[in-house]
């Protein structure tokens, strides 16, 4: 029989001890408070997007510096993609709606073209498809969601970047106390 209470998650991560893990939950809920508090002040009602950016960006990047902007970039791609499959979001502009669905289904085969060969990846990876695929539900179909969601992904970003910033260069300075004077 199997114990799941002992299996170790896919990833090889170990788990953490309990007590670090609830400090740990505390200051996310902290940190997640003044998220939501910044995002209620500033009127950004798709407060989703954002969350599925910190998510993507922590659980699969393990918020790392380096895929950062990329992460951020492949948001906001995979929004606009998927605004080109919404009629009422793509004529906002002027556009055409069929012309756009046709416009955002190359975009499409580009994308994956382009992820199948990893080339552009900047714009073209995981968190574009993610954004894609979550934007292009139908009932997100308003102009509204839509720039509501690329702030929701903007404010994300620079609050989360900004705090995950402060936290690598508080944890920087106490390795360098801790370590000593140089000698």
């Amino acid at each position: 029989m199997n114990d799941l209470s002992q299996a170790k998650p896919p990833h090889g991560d170990a788990p953490l001890p309990p007590l670090r893990a609830l400090w740990i939950l505390v200051a996310l809920v902290v940190i997640l408070a003044g998220y939501l508090s910044l995002a209620y002040a500033l009127h950004v009602a798709a407060v989703f997007a954002g969350s599925f950016f910190l998510f993507f960006w922590l659980g699969v990047e393990k918020a790392t510096p380096a895929t950062f902007p990329a992460t951020l970039v492949g948001a906001l791609g995979g929004i606009a993609n998927a605004a080109l499959f919404h009629a009422g979001v793509a004529s906002a502009p002027g556009l055409d709606p069929g012309s756009a669905a046709l416009g955002g289904l190359a975009l499409l085969l580009a994308a994956l073209y382009m992820l199948l060969i990893h080339k552009g990846a900047l714009l073209f990876n995981q968190s574009y498809m993610l954004f894609l695929t979550v934007a292009a539900i139908p009932q997100l179909a308003t102009v509204e969601i839509f720039e509501s969601m690329v702030e929701g992904v903007l404010l994300s970003a620079i609050y989360f970047g900004s705090v995950f910033a402060l936290l690598r260069f508080v944890g920087a300075r106490r390795q360098l106390n801790a370590a000593g004077p140089p000698r």
